[in-house]
């Protein structure tokens, strides 16, 4: 995942003292220090060279040396707590606008209502690397943190962002989801 997103755009590596945060375009990463594996802390040293120390970080580009960053961060694992209750579920929907594929979401705490999140950030969530010989579990359903969907454990959290459902060809394609007359395909758009 961090490997893709290296390739794509600026990667941020920080350390906090408890955690790390690894941030590429719009996605964050918070995992906790203890359960960084060492397969991870090797794909992080190989793409940048160094993990950063205690209260430090650094802002990798291509084509500019590596700049010093300490974000101002929020703790990822609190707000999850906090928002436990704001879960997210899949729908069967999906919308398509150039090259990419968004899956419809739903958040039943909030009446159901619907926003976006690109399929190429649902697909960074693999549960054949939770690690649970060392007592990882694997995440439950995302939660809704306003602008934001989140996934998370006890070892970390994948923040990665949502569009809301606000056009109306995208509000169409959703009334046209309960009327089954349609052919599944017209769920998908250009």
């Amino acid at each position: 995942m961090v490997k893709k997103a290296w390739s794509k755009q600026d990667l941020l590596i920080a350390n906090t003292g408890g955690c790390y945060i690894i941030q590429f375009g719009w996605c964050q990463m918070q995992v906790l220090k203890e359960f960084m594996t060492n397969k991870m802390k090797a794909i992080l040293i190989e793409l940048v060279g160094e993990l950063p120390q205690d209260e430090e970080g650094y802002l990798y580009g291509d084509g500019y040396e590596p700049q010093a960053h300490l974000p101002t961060y929020n703790n990822l694992f609190e707000e999850c707590r906090k928002n436990e209750k704001e879960k997210c579920e899949a729908t069967c929907m999906m919308v398509r606008h150039c090259d990419a594929v968004n899956i419809v979401m739903q958040q039943p705490a909030a009446g159901f209502g619907k926003f976006m999140v690109l399929e190429s950030f649902i697909e960074l969530v693999d549960i054949n690397q939770i690690d649970e010989e060392n007592g990882e579990y694997a995440p439950l359903l995302p939660i809704s943190l306003s602008t934001s969907m989140a996934w998370f454990n006890n070892v970390m959290v994948l923040k990665v962002p949502k569009t809301p459902m606000k056009y109306d060809a995208d509000k169409k394609i959703l009334l046209m989801a309960g009327d089954m007359s349609h052919d599944p395909n017209d769920l998908i758009r250009d």
